[in-house]
């Protein structure tokens, strides 16, 4: 049944192809090692081993390169240090993901492999109610998943630990001394937290499949949510994001709002976890043109549109743009070109938008750009970025065509009698077709 379960979940697995096992020396691992390579002796197996420095390891080496041998499997070690993370758990498991990942890509294997069980799911679901956790933490771990870009796969995820680990009893396999740790917080889940739970239920029945079909169910719905808000267009202007507050005529449901902030989020400051449930909830009740700041200093600015998600910026210089020049707008990762030429008219020439995801929708597309304004204009012309607190003539429209959150990013363009011409994309007083004007282009900045 294990073998046939094994065959089930790895069957999206091409022939041939070279799969990293992460086989710390425990029972777990050296069962998911052996399962693999008896339910598909077709894959090409590599066992790859993390060593914390947290303790005396070299027995967990030992163990899972004996294990490696016995197969004929290849065997890569890594050791890393632990960094940041939500305490020493945390940052034991960030570091071990970063360097199996990094493995996985080095030796071209195609997943990575990880041994956990149906009650190792039941103990994340507790860990993560403990700290109020969301319905993305409520679903656990998923039987396929990503890690830094590569693909992770589970397949003993729906086995019973008890039933995994009688499959590594004839083979080499070191006990984990935290697993018998009270001090650690997931030994604390398994020794206390579930029998409590067992007690609780009416006839004492085993909580640990009840738990995973919580995360199941947690799981479906969210990938729901998920496909709702995957169909919905951000808005990239520079460095910031604009999450849209309306996706039809009505605003979206506070869930699809909360899903599409994260998104936001992750899309200026990636290397971050995503933003809490308690940033989220208070970004979501800002009232327009209020903002906050959460971690990474990322601000959040509520406006009628939507919200702004913008990470720190720091303010250029002015700049000077004489006729046939070209200028780099740093801050919003433009160049901005000027030329003479005739006015077409009426007003701002429209422009297209640059989209930056794949087919379909597009998750994440540029705001303006390219962008054509025409002004009339005395060069050479002045750049600067002052926004609505430092440029009077430019504040009605920004205020009346910029969402706050934003009007820092917008260049404002004056000439040379320091008058106010344009207003990023916008010109303040649009020449009449067939005169002259000064043409000003912007477009994303190239290599």
């Amino acid at each position: 049944r294990v073998r046939d379960v094994l065959d089930h979940t790895t069957d999206g697995v091409d022939r041939g192809a070279r799969v990293l096992l992460a086989v710390s020396g425990g029972r777990d691992s050296v069962a998911l090692l052996h399962l693999v390579a008896a339910a598909r002796p077709d894959l090409d197996l590599v066992v790859g081993h993390v060593r914390h420095g947290l303790r005396d390891d070299a027995a967990d080496a030992d163990a899972a390169r004996a294990n490696a041998a016995a197969l004929g499997a290849a065997y890569r070690e890594a050791d890393v240090t632990p960094g940041g993370g939500a305490g020493p758990e945390d940052a034991a498991r960030r570091a071990r993901w970063a360097a199996l990942t990094s493995m996985a890509g080095q030796v071209g294997a195609v997943a990575v492999l990880a041994g956990h069980t149906m009650d190792d799911q039941a103990e994340t679901v507790l860990l993560r109610i403990a700290r109020g956790t969301g319905p993305a933490g409520l679903a656990g771990m998923g039987l396929t998943s990503t890690a830094h870009g590569v693909a992770v796969l589970r397949p003993l995820l729906t086995l019973r630990r008890d039933d995994v680990r009688a499959v590594a009893l004839p083979h080499p396999w070191v006990e984990d001394p935290t697993n018998t740790d009270d001090d650690q917080r997931r030994a604390r889940a398994r020794h206390q937290v579930l029998p409590a739970l067992r007690r609780l239920h009416p006839s004492e029945a085993d909580v640990v499949p009840l738990l995973a079909r919580l995360a199941d169910l947690a799981r479906t719905e969210s990938e729901g949510l998920d496909a709702v808000t995957d169909r919905i267009t951000l808005w990239r202007y520079g460095p910031a994001v604009l999450v849209p507050r309306h996706t039809g005529a009505v605003p979206s449901p506070p869930a699809v709002q909360a899903r599409l902030l994260r998104r936001g989020w992750m899309a200026v400051d990636a290397d971050r976890r995503p933003p809490s449930q308690q940033v989220v909830a208070a970004a979501l009740a800002l009232s327009h043109g209020r903002s906050l700041t959460g971690p990474g200093d990322v601000r959040i600015t509520a406006s009628d549109r939507g919200w702004v998600v913008c990470p720190p910026v720091t303010p250029p210089p002015d700049l000077a743009l004489d006729v046939g020049g070209r200028v780099s707008l740093g801050p919003l990762g433009v160049e901005l070109t000027c030329e003479a030429g005739v006015a077409t008219g009426p007003g701002e020439v429209p422009s297209s938008q640059v989209v930056l995801g794949g087919g379909g929708p597009p998750q994440l597309a540029d705001l303006h750009l390219p962008w054509t304004v025409e002004v009339t204009a005395t060069p050479p012309l002045r750049i600067s970025w002052r926004g609505a607190d430092g440029a009077r003539d430019a504040r009605p429209l920004l205020q009346q065509l910029v969402p706050h959150g934003l009007r820092h990013l917008v260049p404002l363009v004056h000439d040379a009698a320091g008058r106010l011409v344009a207003v990023g994309h916008r010109a303040v007083d649009p020449p009449r077709p067939g005169s002259g004007c000064l043409r000003l282009v912007g477009y994303p900045a190239g290599p």
